[in-house]
């Protein structure tokens, strides 16, 4: 039993964030839609030119970078449900809607402290931007898979409206 918990536990998370992957997280968040109608959060995202960070310091510490930041959400972020989404971006289902922009700017503070050694090399201008979706009131006669793209899709233009704006920033849609 142990062996199988391991391993429904491998193929739930993402091993280089330790965050759940892409396909449990939306599954997940269906789930969370069909039994909590409103007041909640989807939020998105994205570390701020982590293609630059791969390109100037190589990929060993792009991965040392998503590890911290993943678990940096886990450890911040203990009541929400949190998801490697693609890449470098990973989505936040937060289940009260009430202080989730504090929150995640509180994240994203943490998140500009980073330093990263690797070698010789101290990383230390790391960055994160964030979309949020508060989602405040029910919605009938949709799918649920229908709302979570719709939700996503909002948090997502949250998210690059915060790219758009010199990055480092959280914008609520």
């Amino acid at each position: 039993i142990t062996e199988l918990i391991n391993l429904q536990s491998k193929y739930e998370t993402d091993e280089l964030t330790t965050v759940l992957n892409r396909n449990v997280a939306l599954n997940k968040i269906d789930e969370f839609i069909l039994q909590n109608k409103s007041n909640f959060s989807i939020i998105m995202g994205d570390i701020d030119d982590f293609k630059l960070i791969n390109d100037t310091y190589g990929h060993i510490v792009g991965d040392i970078v998503l590890n911290n930041i993943g678990k940096l959400l886990k450890n911040e972020l203990k009541d929400c449900l949190i998801g490697r989404y693609g890449g470098e971006e990973f989505i936040i289902l937060m289940p009260n809607t009430n202080n989730s922009f504090e929150k995640i700017e509180k994240v994203r503070e943490l998140i500009s402290n980073i330093k990263v050694n690797f070698e010789d090399i101290t990383i230390d201008n790391i960055s994160m931007s964030f979309g949020i979706y508060n989602i405040t009131e029910d919605i009938v006669n949709e799918d649920v898979k229908s709302l979570r793209k719709k939700y996503i899709g909002n948090a997502d233009k949250a998210l690059y409206t915060s790219k758009e704006n010199n990055k480092n920033k959280t914008t609520v849609y």
